[in-house]
């Protein structure tokens, strides 16, 4: 069931997040809890995807810490008492 659900939304995972699910695999049983020693029922299934990623440098011409802490040190008042 699992995996036809996968299989089923694999487009809409795609128009809306931008996913793209390749393969799908995994095993049915055989899972034990090992601090119980209990068999584990349902499935443990994998799915293969892959998205885009971007990253952005901005360039702002400042080479230190210390020209950065001269150009934003703030400048604090009050104004009228507040």
């Amino acid at each position: 069931m699992t995996s036809h659900f996968v299989t089923q939304k694999r487009v809409d995972v795609h128009n809306d997040l931008g996913i793209d699910m390749a393969g799908i695999s995994g095993r049915r049983s055989g899972d034990i809890n090992l601090d119980f020693g209990m068999l584990l029922y349902g499935a443990n299934l994998r799915v293969q995807a892959s998205m885009n990623h971007e990253a952005v440098l901005f360039d702002t011409g400042v080479e230190s810490i210390a020209e950065i802490d001269t150009i934003t040190l703030p400048q604090y008042f009050t104004l009228q008492g507040v």
